[in-house]
């Protein structure tokens, strides 16, 4: 039988990936954790779902030209290795400690939204072009690693260091993380696949709807400024981070 949760669910964390070039696991996870599903489920589905919008949004934002390969590339190759390593990380910590680090990365991430565009109105921000490759590949390699373990694509983290310390265009900083999400997201399906960890009937119920929602997101992105783009993202970032450390601090911690 057909979860129509599940269905919803999926529709609007794809237009959420798609606005916010997030894999979805940053909104999916707490989501399917507030419906009652236990986080180390969670992220199973939610690597699925990732692995799926991040490839057709992908090709959408491509088509837009919003992808520069020569970046994106050697930051996704490093988090797909990275995210291999997440399996054993997984299995060694409890959900309690995963929520608490999914936490901190949240809070991480409205830091940099808020005071990212102030290191690039006074020019204190960096050219990521200038970078060297080796350091692109580590930099994706400490993304994926982290990203996987919690269940998110590593863009909650990517999105607001292209944006807030490189000085990213914003269109072109969500596309690039929507595309390293397809590497760091396929590793993560591999390696959950591989510890059973992955219900893929649920997966694909919330995957597939989650396509319709990418290309919505997309198109509503693609019609907002620059501006208000930051502005939503801030706002769904700590909408999320005040319900997880609610469950936190003051929930019943989970083992």
């Amino acid at each position: 039988m057909i979860d129509y949760q599940l269905l919803i669910f999926g529709l609007f964390t794809g237009m959420a990936s798609g606005f916010f070039g997030i894999g979805g696991g940053t909104i999916l996870v707490p989501t399917l954790l507030f419906v009652g599903l236990q986080i180390k489920e969670a992220i199973g589905i939610a690597v699925v779902q990732m692995f799926f919008s991040s490839i057709y949004g992908s090709y959408i934002n491509n088509r837009k030209g919003f992808v520069d390969i020569g970046i994106v590339l050697p930051i996704g190759i490093g988090g797909a290795f990275g995210a291999v390593g997440s399996r054993y990380f997984v299995d060694a910590v409890s959900n309690h400690t995963l929520e608490i680090i999914f936490f901190s990365f949240l809070l991480y991430a409205i830091y940099k939204v808020i005071h990212g565009s102030k290191d690039i109105i006074n020019g204190s921000h960096h050219d990521i072009n200038q970078l060297n490759r080796v350091w692109l590949f580590i930099m994706g390699l400490i993304i994926g690693f982290f990203a996987i373990s919690i269940g998110v694509g590593g863009s909650i983290m990517l999105v607001p260091i292209l944006a807030g310390f490189f000085g990213y265009p914003i269109k072109k900083a969500i596309a690039t993380g929507l595309f390293f999400v397809i590497f760091s997201s396929t590793s993560g399906v591999i390696t959950n696949a591989i510890a059973d960890k992955i219900n893929f009937i649920n997966a694909l119920t919330v995957a597939i709807p989650s396509l319709f929602g990418v290309k919505i997101g997309i198109w509503l992105g693609s019609v907002s400024s620059d501006q208000s783009h930051k502005n939503i993202l801030l706002v769904f970032y700590s909408f999320i981070a005040i319900y997880l450390g609610y469950r936190i601090f003051f929930g019943v911690p989970n083992v």
